[in-house]
């Protein structure tokens, strides 16, 4: 929960949802992508392949993503911030 907003992982629709007592019914923050965005100097994409488990941490939300062995952070206007790991460096990442 941020600021009144509800977050959700689905894995299986591969995106992350969201919803507030305001709006009563769950809209689509992320889908599967592909995201990319410039990140320190270069182009970096990412997909949200089994999204599974979400964290906060300096105003980002973090998205374990199990398929494509990510962490992605999205500012919360659903812009890509930051990606973290792949293949080589993690192995269908859960919870956070």
């Amino acid at each position: 929960v941020v600021e009144g907003a509800v977050y959700a992982s689905e894995f299986r629709r591969d995106r992350v949802v969201v919803t507030s007592r305001q709006e009563r019914r769950w809209q689509v923050f992320a889908d599967r992508g592909p995201h990319c965005a410039a990140i320190e100097g270069r182009v970096e994409c990412a997909l949200l392949d089994g999204a599974w488990g979400l964290a906060t941490a300096n105003e980002l939300l973090f998205v374990a993503s199990f398929g494509s062995d990510q962490i992605l952070g999205f500012r919360f206007d659903g812009r890509l911030a930051k990606v973290f790991g792949g293949p080589f460096e993690l192995d269908s990442p859960e919870g956070l």
